[in-house]
């Protein structure tokens, strides 16, 4: 991969972890109502604008150069998104949402980061297969929803919040391996339909 592509790609990676950044302004501002579903705006940005975000690609790893552009996307996502959250500080003021995060055991942060990781998965073959956009948001708003947690949107929130420390970095890394986890065991189980069926199904309707 040459230089070009390169740059190109981490600029594509700063864009989505800004994008990203703002979605969860949105929801630190109207909390967890119209804020679950405006936090959306962060994929569908990602969609529109071509940005690359790992927990959209962490699904499609079949190779080592896949592996390593997810790295570098979530490493770049993540400093993009981390970096938003101190300006969001500067600007607004500590946001509160991070301490009730680290107040969640591991397992829990792993877990809920898996069903992230799935939910994502959906909203990109959603967005692939429609272009849609209700199945960009629907996806999306469950996982905010629930509080599944995003391990790009937690990196904001780290920076917005009290910061990033060994205990903060431990549970960041749960959220990460859940997302992975999620999007891996996602593209593992999809399952197509085969056209064959499919037009014998509409022949049936006809």
């Amino acid at each position: 991969m040459d230089i070009k592509t390169q740059l190109s790609n981490v600029k594509a990676a700063v864009l989505a972890g800004i994008a990203i950044s703002i979605g969860g302004m949105a929801l630190t501002k109207l909390g967890s109502g119209f804020g679950t579903v405006l936090f959306s705006v962060g994929l569908i940005a990602v969609f529109v604008l071509g940005g690359k975000l790992c927990t959209g690609m962490f699904g499609y790893v079949r190779s080592g150069r896949a592996a390593l552009d997810c790295l570098i996307a979530l490493l770049v996502n993540s400093v993009t998104a981390y970096i938003c959250g101190l300006l969001y500080k500067a600007c607004c003021g500590e946001a509160a949402a991070i301490a009730a995060k680290l107040a969640k055991p591991l397992y829990h942060v792993f877990l809920s980061g898996t069903v992230c990781g799935i939910l994502i998965y959906i909203a990109v073959e959603g967005w692939r297969k429609t272009g849609q956009l209700l199945a960009v948001i629907v996806p999306v708003a469950a996982f905010v929803g629930i509080g599944a947690e995003h391990c790009v949107a937690d990196a904001f929130f780290f920076g917005a919040g009290s910061g990033m420390n060994f205990q903060g970095l431990v549970w960041w890394l749960c959220s990460v391996a859940g997302n992975v986890v999620g999007g891996l065991l996602a593209g593992f189980l999809k399952l197509s339909p085969k056209p064959a069926a499919s037009k014998e199904l509409e022949s049936k309707k006809g």
